[in-house]
């Protein structure tokens, strides 16, 4: 049994290099182990790619009573064919292993067989992983507004895993789509695991995955970024240090491998430009994006548009469309996207989207910036933690952001927060307070109101995913004249 498996980056080892990898057992607070996976090259530190939990197993832990044929029942037969090939990732031939798949309102019914070459395998490795990834993940196409030929989700996670009993070389897999967040670019599925005979070999709950480029996937985690390309090397940062600690008055240094005078004029261009934000503070200078506007007006049912963002290179792109549609057309954030992928570059894709009845304008019919009022934006005035929960959320915040300080209105990506960080946030929170947040909470809500959701919902007054009121919880409220779009 394992729990809070979470994968935080791939173990790459090239065709020629060698690379050390261990899995290392510490004792746990509730009598388990914890798990921590990590590797290294040789005269490199150790970089962590996996953490668990190995809980104590409790005596009244009981298998499912979902029933195979119930569920073939209800989906019918699965059609023969091998899964299709995917357009990122080349898998090797024991993943090919899908037979036959028949698909639901949000469930897959996928069948297995392991090519006969490979199953002794199965003497020594009782959890196989290609069977392992093929049953849990083989059904990602259940997730709305998926493009199979331009995305690809990425295992980062899975809540729960009890294996019952090896893997055998023929297997079922039941796969139900539990949550989809594609403002996070998150997925998370429940899986349950059949035997030939129709026995639950293996339980999986909140398998989640994260949507990645191409690109982003092929990039080695240890390569330099960009932004590191004109540093100065090890020997180098040595000396600047001897000579620091070398002089008796104080000075001012700076140190670059450029010219002073190209820094200096740069700063000059970028003045006012290029404010940081900072996490409940004033954020950078929003503008009007165009090229956004463009592309959105080319989409049949879109009337009028325009879209707000930052143009600052050292920040993570965060862009809100305002949309007003055509007479009597419609569409969903899921389709808006879809098509902005094909037509931007994905950084400048709005992350949210505010459907207005009229854009506002000056008497020239000029957007007025000033009244496109983001509804998912965080203020700049901070008010620190109050309750015993807000503190607790901030400390993971802080902790897992490198943060200093946190406010209550603050919002985990305006804050610098990413979707691979918000896996480990969410299972933090899970772990501390034995609340679950989904994904699209920690991505709309302000800290403020996850702190309130999981004291609501440990005194039992709540179910995850609804506000009090019954509303879905995360829903933003605009101006009287406009209202946010539903994500699917």
């Amino acid at each position: 049994m394992l729990r809070d498996l979470t994968l935080l980056e791939p173990f790459r080892v090239g065709s020629d290099e060698v690379r050390t990898l261990e899995v290392r057992l510490a004792p746990g607070v509730d009598g388990g182990f914890h798990v921590s996976v990590q590797g290294r090259r040789p005269g490199r530190p150790w970089v962590e790619h996996a953490t668990a939990r190995i809980p104590r197993v409790s005596r009244t832990s009981s298998v499912l009573e979902t029933r195979l044929s119930e569920v073939r029942a209800r989906l019918g037969p699965p059609v023969p064919g091998p899964r299709p090939a995917h357009p990122v990732m080349a898998f090797g031939p024991r993943w090919e292993n899908v037979t036959g798949s028949v698909s639901g309102d949000g469930e897959a019914l996928l069948e297995h067989q392991l090519p006969v070459r490979f199953q002794p395998d199965l003497q020594s490795t009782p959890l196989h992983p290609a069977l392992l990834d093929m049953a849990t993940a083989g059904a990602t196409h259940l997730v709305p507004g998926l493009d199979p030929a331009t995305d690809f989700l990425l295992p980062v996670g899975y809540g729960h895993l009890r294996l019952h009993g090896p893997l055998a070389d023929r297997l079922s897999s039941h796969v139900r789509l539990r949550s989809a967040d594609e403002t996070a670019g998150l997925a998370s599925f429940d899986v349950v695991v059949y035997g030939p005979d129709g026995e639950v070999v293996l339980e999986v709950d909140d398998f989640t995955m994260i949507r990645m480029d191409g690109a982003d996937l092929l990039r080695d985690a240890h390569e330099a970024p960009a932004w590191l390309e004109d540093a100065i090397d090890p020997a180098e940062g040595a000396r600047v240090m001897e000579l620091l600690l070398s002089r008796t008055t104080p000075a001012h240094v700076l140190i670059s491998r450029r010219q002073i005078g190209d820094l200096v004029r740069e700063a000059d261009r970028g003045a006012g430009t290029r404010a940081r934000r900072t996490p409940g503070g004033a954020a950078t200078p929003r503008v009007l994006l165009p090229e956004v506007r463009e592309a959105l007006l080319e989409h049949e049912a879109v009337r009028e548009a325009a879209a707000l963002g930052s143009r600052a290179e050292s920040e993570p792109a965060r862009v809100v469309a305002f949309v007003e549609y055509q007479p009597g057309a419609h569409t969903t954030v899921s389709e808006l996207r879809r098509f902005l992928r094909r037509r931007l570059e994905r950084r400048w894709v709005p992350q949210n989207f505010v459907e207005l009845v009229a854009l506002p304008r000056d008497e020239a019919g000029n957007v007025r910036r000033e009244e496109l009022r983001d509804p998912f934006a965080s203020t700049d005035d901070r008010v620190e933690p109050r309750t015993p929960t807000e503190k607790a959320i901030a400390g993971i915040w802080s902790e897992l952001l490198g943060l200093e300080r946190v406010g209550i209105r603050d919002n985990f990506l305006d804050a610098g927060g990413h979707s691979l960080v918000g896996i480990r946030v969410l299972l933090r929170i899970r772990r501390e307070t034995g609340v679950r947040i989904e994904a699209h909470e920690l991505a709309m809500q302000t800290l403020e109101q996850l702190a309130a959701q999981v004291d609501r919902r440990r005194s039992g007054g709540e179910a995850p995913g609804q506000e009090a009121d019954g509303r879905p919880s995360g829903a933003a409220t605009s101006p009287s004249r406009s209202r946010t779009l539903p994500d699917r």
